[in-house]
């Protein structure tokens, strides 16, 4: 699990013995196979290496591969090209009805459901006349296609003639130009469309709406009159405990909902939200007046505009995107973007802590193994995560953060002349209040210690 950026470490499959004049001498505990995707690691950094030809113990590789570098495999050529073949070889079968006809001195036709392909003209028979029986058994050889033969009605005038050459390509035709057709359906645009201007021009005010994210209701309170908006982000999303929390908050509070409810916990909690506005993370949260929030994923101009059109007010720029990225955007919509604070790197159902105890999914839905507040995990390099979990109808899900707090402070004067429509942060008044004193171009000290800029000048590889 990476903690920087939303690739995946692969697999280790040995280390580098020594490095001269761009080949390095290694040591596999797998066999490499010609297009391997490997990546040496090292304390100098990570090295990208594409493995070409029969691998014995040497490699071509760049020039920042140095001798004692870990390998790891990023992608199998061989597992992709069974992945491959397993979809190309792979065919959803369709019944299908035909009409065959046959008449003295006309072409002989073909229907196999709404097409229509002709053939040779039907002469009389000198011997063996066409049959009903003999035309089903040639028709309903349709071989590697996707089609199977249903009802099959044939008009023949008595004693007619078709050679079963003829019958043959008569129904070859018919099944291509069927399958081209299902196709066709299958795939309304087959085409790539140019991108239009947007129709929704950016609307952010000469100053970015400031906005504080807590699940802390007393800091949302006392953040009211020095915060444009609030955004509250509950724990526990169970139809009572929500109600109650809810209560205590002003209506024009906004409500943060994690990427993953299922439809029975999204329905209980509906008459609890009420009018109130929603920060989403999931396509099926969206209703008009909402924020799109980063779970969305928007990165791209397309993307910002389809959610527009789904009823957002405002967009939240991926956390993928560069400060670059998110200004050119915010130029075209109304966009906002967190500033300060963690946002969650993936959602987990399986609950680690629970696992580690040797406990099933019995009881699951009022566990309180954890009291609610989690645990830390270290991963293969180190790197402390952050598992906080959040409750709902049917139990737990944990939400992985990373060790490190995400800050762009330090570039307040472009995110104030950005033209975003909205600036966030997520923890309480300490954060709001320093944003603000960035804004002003006063020095801030964040009071993390472990900070990361995450992608804001290296977007996604």
């Amino acid at each position: 699990m990476a903690t920087l950026r939303p690739n995946h470490w692969g697999v280790k499959v040995g280390k580098v013995l020594s490095v001269k004049n761009g080949k390095a001498k290694v040591e596999t505990t797998v066999p490499l196979q010609n297009g391997d995707g490997l990546e040496a690691r090292g304390k100098y950094g990570d090295s990208g290496i594409l493995v070409q030809g029969d691998v014995t113990d040497t490699l071509r590789v760049p020039d920042s591969v140095k001798a004692g570098d870990e390998l790891f495999r990023t992608t199998d050529a061989e597992q992709l090209a069974r992945a491959q073949m397993s979809w190309q070889k792979e065919h959803r079968q369709r019944k299908v009805d035909g009409v065959f006809t046959a008449h003295f001195g006309e072409n002989a036709t073909l229907t196999l459901a709404d097409q229509t392909v002709t053939g040779e003209t039907v002469q009389e028979a000198k011997g063996k006349p066409l049959t009903e029986e003999a035309v089903r058994r040639q028709i309903e050889k349709l071989g590697d296609t996707v089609l199977t033969l249903g009802d099959l009605r044939c008009d023949l005038d008595e004693n007619a003639f078709l050679p079963m050459s003829a019958l043959n390509a008569l129904r070859r035709e018919a099944a291509e130009k069927c399958e081209n057709a299902i196709l066709a359906q299958n795939t309304p645009q087959k085409t790539v469309l140019p991108y239009t201007e947007t129709r929704f021009p950016n609307k952010a005010q000469k100053d970015p709406l400031l906005i504080l994210q807590s699940s802390d209701i007393s800091e949302l309170l006392e953040a009211q009159d020095e915060a444009d908006e609030l955004y509250f982000e509950p724990t526990d999303f169970t139809k009572e405990q929500l109600s109650e929390e809810l209560a205590l908050l002003p209506e024009d509070v906004a409500v943060v909902l994690p990427c993953a409810l299922n439809d029975r916990e999204l329905n209980e909690i509906a008459p609890v939200l009420g009018r109130r506005k929603r920060v989403c993370n999931n396509l099926s949260q969206l209703q008009s007046g909402c924020v799109a929030d980063v779970g969305c994923n928007a990165m791209n101009g397309g993307t910002m505009e389809k959610l527009l059109n789904l009823g957002a007010s405002r967009v939240t720029v991926s956390a993928e995107c560069t400060l670059s990225e998110a200004e050119r955007l915010a130029r075209k919509f109304p966009v906002e973007m967190v500033v300060y604070g963690n946002i969650p790197l993936m959602t987990l159902r399986h609950c680690p802590i629970r696992t580690e105890k040797g406990l099933d999914e019995t009881g699951r839905e009022n566990c309180n193994i954890c009291g609610r507040k989690g645990t830390t995990l270290a991963d293969r390099k180190g790197e402390m995560l952050r598992l906080i979990p959040y409750h709902s109808l049917t139990g737990c899900r944990m939400q992985v953060f990373s060790g490190k707090t995400f800050c762009a402070l330090e570039e307040a004067t472009r995110l104030a002349n950005g033209n975003f429509a909205a600036l966030r942060v997520i923890g309480g008044l300490n954060e709001l209040r320093m944003l603000k004193a960035a804004l002003q171009g006063k020095p801030i000290r964040p009071e993390s210690k472990s900070i990361t800029l995450g992608h804001l000048y290296k977007g996604v590889e």
